[in-house]
């Protein structure tokens, strides 16, 4: 046991932690994006054994994408201002003098 313990040693052992480490990433990084392609794959294979998409499991992978509501109130309204603060600026170097929500009819 006290041999291994010389191993962690020294400039050799920093370069072999960093490929410890280095393949831990990968290992981790693979293992995501295998979870993430999961379902692409199971819906390749069901297309590959039913030729089409008219399966209750595929409607079910392409129905409506369910984001939770204080996301999306969040990125709206951090979407809205940061659009309008950039269109205001632009108007403004632009010489624009009324507001850009000005309905003038």
């Amino acid at each position: 046991m006290w041999k291994l313990h010389f191993l962690f040693i020294g400039p050799k052992s920093a370069k072999f932690q960093a490929l410890l480490i280095l393949q831990k990433e990968i290992y981790i990084f693979k293992k995501m994006t295998d979870k993430m392609l999961a379902s692409y794959t199971t819906m390749g294979q069901s297309f590959a054994r039913n030729g089409n998409f008219m399966t209750p499991e595929a409607k079910k992978f392409t129905g409506f994408e369910k984001n939770p509501k204080i996301g999306i109130l969040l990125f709206n309204l951090i979407f809205k201002r940061i659009v309008k603060k950039n269109f205001e600026r632009i108007a403004q170097e632009w010489g624009c003098t009324e507001p850009l929500d000005r309905k003038p009819y």
